[in-house]
């Protein structure tokens, strides 16, 4: 199983309406506000590397609204 978190740019009237957006993206394990640089923390579960790059570059970049984002990839050991 491959995992990644993306922290998400937002303006903050607009957290609740991404958060209820990337609840229907599929691999999606969790969806948090957080403070700090970024608005948002959304972790993301897929079989393998190519269907995670998928979700992250199809699914989540389809989402209104959001500003930025960093992908951080869980590593394995």
């Amino acid at each position: 199983m491959q995992s990644a978190y993306v922290l998400i740019s937002c303006n903050p009237e607009d957290s609740d309406q991404i958060i209820s957006a990337v609840t229907n993206i599929s691999g999606l394990v969790e969806a948090k506000l957080v403070e700090g640089p970024y608005d948002i923390i959304v972790k993301i579960e897929a079989d393998s590397s190519e269907k995670l790059k998928e979700i992250i570059s199809i699914q989540l970049r389809r989402v209104t609204k959001i500003k930025h984002t960093l992908t951080l990839t869980s590593m394995q050991g």
